[in-house]
């Protein structure tokens, strides 16, 4: 079955582009870069992978500030003429989680603060930063997966916190974590992710990683060979006890 056809291979550069003119506007482009399915798709195939469902969108969060996800949040809400909610019309999920630097849960989509610096101009709410969010333009559009990694411990690290503790996510056969766990981390030496370089792909100048293929080798192996089903690997995750206490992190590797 091939869900990247010619007409959702459209679909999703039109997306793909509106994401990075979003981007530049909030000023977080040179922190974007593609990676995992998509990425794989470029180096391998130089397209998309037909049966990939999703695009992902990485962001390196140390690289920018609260401010500015939010701003490129709010972008891609009124992105787009004909759809109510810009980019999100058919898909709004998000994650955010309490920040060890001091930033701590709220709601993104309330209106009534005005952002525009690291604080706010109006009523003064607890700070946030996204660990990912999800968009859907159009029922007929592919999604599109927004993580906004950080760097810790030698990795950079991207989480959904405590929504991504499923069994069919992480085994707890092999990474032992219950209920009471705050959030479940994937993690990618730092080093793979340290540098990003321009590519032109379907027109549009993107990032990806300059070591991309010492990330296809860690998170595909034997990517070269395509196989129509799988999700990149689990071999370094990270269990979160509480998210703002760093000391009760444990880094596992599979």
């Amino acid at each position: 079955m091939s869900y990247f056809n010619f007409k959702r291979k459209k679909l999703a550069t039109e997306v793909l582009k509106i994401c990075h003119e979003c981007a530049e506007k909030a000023g977080i482009r040179h922190a974007m870069f593609i990676n995992y399915g998509l990425l794989l798709g470029i180096i391998r195939e130089n397209d998309y992978i037909p049966w990939d469902n999703d695009v992902d969108v990485c962001i390196k969060s140390d690289l920018i500030s609260a401010a500015q996800e939010i701003k490129y949040y709010k972008l891609l809400k009124k992105a787009t003429k004909g759809a109510p909610k810009g980019l999100f019309s058919a898909r709004d999920k998000w994650s955010v989680v309490k920040d060890p630097e001091g930033f701590s849960e709220t709601l993104i989509n309330s209106e009534k603060y005005e952002w525009t610096s690291d604080s706010v101009t109006k009523k003064q709410p607890r700070k946030v930063r996204f660990t990912w969010f999800s968009l859907r333009k159009k029922p007929e559009y592919p999604k599109f997966c927004h993580w906004f990694m950080f760097p810790w411990n030698g990795c950079y690290w991207h989480t959904k916190a405590g929504q991504w503790v499923k069994d069919r996510k992480f085994s707890v056969r092999r990474f032992k974590y219950d209920k009471s766990d705050q959030a479940i981390l994937k993690g990618i030496p730092e080093d793979f992710l340290k540098e990003l370089i321009k590519i032109n792909f379907y027109g549009l100048d993107i990032q990806i990683p300059l070591k991309y293929g010492s990330c296809l080798d860690f998170m595909y192996p034997g990517w070269r060979v395509p196989r129509q089903k799988g999700a990149s690997s689990k071999k370094i995750v990270c269990i979160a006890k509480k998210w703002n206490d760093r000391k009760t992190w444990k880094m596992v590797l599979a």
